[in-house]
């Protein structure tokens, strides 16, 4: 029938299950993000970078210590998860109480390190993994792999289980309660602080996790989560900023929208997330699951000094001032002129962000664009 159509159902099929295997991850790690923003209202930019430490122990569990995949289900989670706590403990538990931005850039910049010293150790190159589920069925729409079909119905579990424990269970109640009503969750003998740091960990160890099930799909490397963690925060903002059943079903629409337009067009494939996204947001901007979003006057800067307590005397920024000066006036006898050019570039770029950032309270990620395009126009006009 699906001949007859014109459709070759193999190849849908194939798509299809890719689509869903990409989903799955999508689901986990969205799920992971919603936890940790919905709960502790904390960005957590480190999360890709997280994914891929999972990834990487499972495959350094297996090199080094020959300890197989199903052992690495439960070690790896652990090990990254307490990597989180250790980070939420040491760093982002001085942002709870700041703009949404400082803990974007903070673990934005925690993410950079991670991958510089993951690529400095194993390169940039993929490291395979083998497959623990070797071989598959065959059907009449196709051949379905045994791990594919394995990494499905495991990641679906996990995302429903995760799910059930924090919107239906007790625990899940007295986690809410903690981030919503502390002081009252004190008043019954509970450790508020230990409890915001176990939520964060549980965060973390779902995206170790969902590198534990894409080790075997794809050849673990520094950048493999860096690769996801822009379409990851598009599927949150899609579902819904904190909402643990928008970022589940979310993942899992998006997979599968990959998948079809993988198929029947594939130029379009690696946009349509953000197509949908930019959908969403005109029509519905707190997301599909989202409850609403708080409406701020768009004038309304950052006040960078009063929220971090890092203001400066005059005289210290003018002597400062003094010194970039003297620096940069110096600057071309001791470091190469074209490297000291790529540095000014960069450093007018980071004054275009700053300016919308300090005096209307906007990050623009989308800078980044101009600053390309520009540049291409620049090359262009000089033919």
């Amino acid at each position: 029938m699906l001949e007859a159509l014109g459709i070759n159902a193999p190849a849908l099929v194939g798509q299809l299950m890719l689509g869903l295997i990409n989903g799955s991850f999508y689901a986990i790690l969205s799920l992971g993000l919603a936890i940790i923003f919905g709960l502790l209202n904390v960005v957590n930019f480190t999360h890709g970078a997280q994914f891929m430490m999972g990834a990487f122990a499972t495959w350094m569990l297996l090199q080094w210590f020959g300890i197989g995949y199903w052992a690495a289900l439960v070690i790896a989670p652990l090990a990254v998860g307490a990597t989180g706590i250790l980070m939420e403990r040491l760093l982002v538990r001085r942002l709870y109480h700041l703009d949404h931005v400082y803990g974007l850039l903070l673990t934005f910049g925690v993410t950079l390190i991670l991958e510089g010293l993951y690529r400095r150790a194993f390169g940039s190159a993929g490291l395979p993994y083998a497959n623990p589920l070797p071989g598959g069925f065959r059907t009449e729409l196709g051949f379905l792999p045994y791990y594919r079909v394995w990494a499905l119905f495991a990641s679906f579990v996990v995302c429903v289980v995760t799910w059930f424990m924090i919107e239906k269970t007790r625990l899940g109640a007295y986690l809410r309660a903690a981030i919503e009503r502390p002081d009252l969750v004190r008043g019954f003998g509970i450790n508020v602080p230990r409890m915001v740091t176990l939520v964060y960990g549980l965060g973390v160890a779902l995206a170790a996790l969902a590198g534990v099930f894409a080790a075997p799909l794809y050849n673990v490397s520094p950048t493999m989560g860096s690769n996801l963690i822009v379409i990851i925060f598009a599927v949150v903002v899609i579902g819904g900023m904190g909402s643990i059943k928008g970022a589940i079903i979310t993942g899992y629409m998006l997979g599968i929208a990959e998948g079809l337009m993988r198929y029947y067009y594939a130029p379009l494939s690696d946009t349509v997330v953000f197509i949908i996204m930019a959908i969403v947001l005109l029509i519905k901007p707190a997301g599909l699951f989202g409850k609403g979003v708080i409406l701020q006057h768009q004038s309304e800067p950052l006040d960078t000094r009063a929220s971090v307590g890092m203001a400066i005397g005059r005289r210290w920024a003018w002597m400062l001032f003094a010194v970039s000066v003297v620096a940069l006036l110096l600057a071309p006898l001791v470091v190469y002129p074209a490297f000291l050019m790529k540095v000014l570039c960069f450093a007018v770029a980071a004054s275009a962000v700053n300016l919308l950032l300090g005096y209307l309270g906007v990050l623009s990620f989308g800078h980044a664009m101009f600053f390309g395009f520009s540049a291409y126009v620049a090359g262009h006009l000089a033919k």
